[in-house]
């Protein structure tokens, strides 16, 4: 025993081979995975192609501005941050405490503070309250 010396471990031309095919087959499963992660992520992102008019007329014609006491709920998610829950709020607000006679009156709708006022501010206008007969 004193004679034999530690030899590094050797790999068969085989051994080697097998080695290649799995680093191979890790790095497709490497790729495979990243692409269906960016598909997937692409995929999740609005596509805007062109420079076709979009369903939000608010973003198409700047000058227009909604009247809070008339826009209905649909309208009114046309606006910065007003999804469907917030603009039934709005219109369920208006329905049972009148119109709103400024701005800042939108601020008595659960949900709504003053950055959103502000974001919403440049799209619209306070109309004058309907008049009773």
């Amino acid at each position: 025993m004193g004679d034999e010396q530690a030899r590094p471990c050797e790999m068969t031309p085989a051994a080697a081979g097998e080695r290649e095919s799995l680093q191979w087959a890790v790095a497709a499963g490497l790729l495979l995975l990243l692409t269906l992660v960016l598909s997937w992520t692409a995929l999740r992102r609005p596509v805007v192609v062109g420079f076709a008019a979009s369903e939000n007329p608010q973003r198409d014609r700047p000058d227009m501005r909604l009247d809070l006491n008339a826009a209905s709920a649909h309208d009114l998610q046309t606006l910065p941050r007003l999804g469907p829950t917030m603009a039934a709020r709005i219109v369920a607000d208006r329905e049972a405490n009148g119109p709103f006679l400024s701005l800042h009156d939108l601020q008595r709708v659960p949900g709504i503070g003053v950055r959103t006022v502000e974001l919403i501010a440049p799209h619209v206008v306070i109309g004058a309250p309907p008049r009773e007969p």
